[in-house]
């Protein structure tokens, strides 16, 4: 089983074409971990009425996405998790699916990686980190491509990950970069990261905003794994840019 964890906090348009779509295109045995903040009577009114296996928490106030995402971690039953932004949602535009995959439902394209047991991560978004410049990243390029790390809009990773390292670094709090560090983590643990290209999922924007933290996060991941970016790290040889 897949649990599908989503974070919201009072984007009720956003969340209703999210979960709509996951429920048409879905086959896949899964659950919905939905982490609540600051909502609104009527958020939690709609999150309620959902007909499908579900699991609800509810934060008072919006604690942001490290903590929100480690309370879904904390709350799901499945084999494989995936955090799943509420502006994301499945579109199933099947020109851009290869015929191999077609006859597949989205989950479906991103377990088929883990038949390889080293795999950890497997996100849409994967990207290469530059290690000459801190904060760029080069897309990866390649259906099944190994990458360094993943956007977290659609961000699959097994339980065997969790097992090994935990949850999301407290450290990056309310945003920005936890999914990454996670990412560098689990390859530090001998998990692989793939790229999965698009499986049939489309993210409206990022909503993150900026703090003033970005910058002191991004230093943060280097610092804490820039030692071991030799032996971590997807080889530049192999990037196709």
């Amino acid at each position: 089983m897949v649990s599908i964890i989503i974070l919201t906090q009072n984007r009720l348009d956003f969340l209703k074409r999210c979960v709509e779509s996951i429920l048409t295109h879905t086959r896949t045995e899964f659950e919905f971990v939905f982490v609540l903040q600051a909502s609104s009577n009527e958020t939690v009114e709609y999150v309620n009425g959902i007909d499908h296996d579900k699991v609800i928490y509810k934060f008072e106030e919006n604690v942001g996405v490290t903590p929100g995402r480690n309370k879904g971690i904390e709350l799901s039953k499945g084999e494989y998790l995936i955090f799943f932004d509420d502006d994301a949602f499945v579109s199933e535009e099947l020109e851009h699916i290869p015929d191999a995959e077609k006859s597949m439902d989205w989950l479906q394209r991103m377990l088929q990686y883990y038949n390889d047991p080293k795999v950890g991560i497997v996100s849409q978004t994967g990207s290469y980190i530059n290690v000459d410049t801190p904060g760029i990243f080069w897309e990866c390029k390649g259906r099944g491509a190994q990458c360094d790390v993943g956007q977290g809009y659609c961000f699959m990773f097994s339980r065997a990950v969790v097992d090994a390292i935990g949850v999301l670094d407290p450290y990056f709090g309310k945003f920005w970069h936890e999914e990454s560090e996670y990412a560098l983590r689990a390859k530090s643990k001998g998990f692989s990261v793939i790229d999965s290209d698009y499986i049939g999922v489309t993210h409206y924007s990022s909503c993150s905003g900026d703090d003033g933290t970005y910058g002191k996060k991004i230093d943060y991941m280097f610092n804490k794994w820039k030692p071991y970016f030799k032996d971590i790290l997807v080889s530049r040889d192999t990037w196709i840019l």
